[in-house]
């Protein structure tokens, strides 16, 4: 479940800017894209919930009726604070934002200021445990659209759209919902980066090899809380 902002910076560094609060895991992320086509491609990946626009934002009511009807989420025009960097840094408690990294670099800061501006009003309990914000670097990703999907049967079968008969229902014996959580965003944002998936390969043989273990690390994973749920609660 994802609550989502988008920046627009202009000039030779042109690009679309994305920042998103994860509401589940309570995880903040950053990316870019260089088209507003890839940047509705990689919102509607997410599948985002709810999505603020910079009220900047070139053609921004255009656009916005564009999202809209592509996104099937609310969506609303909202202005990001006049200082960004100070912004940010009271809201992280921070001198400096140089330790974000990439994730506040080459206009994404723009972005996380205006999500950050937005949760303050509509939940500023969100932004009272930020530890860090990660760069979504996985450009390497397949991006699928919902029509793709449906008709590999990813998340339901079409026969009576059943969730249990879809290839996620079949292989899905996780034991948390951490876990459960994880395995969907995996299935449904594979990736093409031969290094990733050969050491995914290499845990599941070795979680193969070593029945009895796999065995009880599950049963003592059993047993653990949904922290991420219930602090977002």
């Amino acid at each position: 479940t994802y609550i989502a902002a988008l920046a627009y910076v202009g000039g030779e560094q042109e690009s679309y800017q994305i920042a998103w609060w994860d509401v589940t895991v309570w995880s903040y992320w950053t990316h870019s894209r260089k088209t507003l086509e890839d940047t509705l491609h990689h919102l509607r990946r997410l599948q985002v919930r709810e999505l603020v626009i910079d009220i900047d934002f070139p053609e921004s009511i255009a656009v916005r009726d564009q999202i809209t009807q592509s996104l099937s989420c609310l969506v609303s025009m909202y202005d990001k604070p006049g200082d960004v960097d100070a912004m940010l840094r009271h809201v992280f408690g921070v001198q400096t934002l140089t330790s974000f990294g990439k994730a506040l670099e080459w206009g994404r800061q723009y972005a996380m200021a205006l999500l950050c501006n937005y949760l303050q009003h509509i939940q500023p309990h969100a932004l009272q445990t930020i530890v860090r914000v990660q760069y979504d670097a996985r450009h390497q990703d397949v991006m699928l659209d919902m029509v793709t999907m449906r008709n590999l049967e990813l998340i339901a079968s079409q026969y009576e759209w059943s969730k249990k008969h879809g290839l996620l229902g079949v292989i899905d014996t996780t034991a948390t919902a951490l876990w459960a959580r994880l395995l969907r965003e995996v299935l449904l944002h594979p990736t093409q980066d031969m290094h990733v998936l050969h050491e995914r390969h290499s845990h599941i043989a070795d979680y193969i090899a070593r029945t009895v273990d796999a065995t009880k690390v599950q049963d003592i994973l059993k047993h653990m809380v949904d922290m991420p749920k219930i602090v977002s609660k």
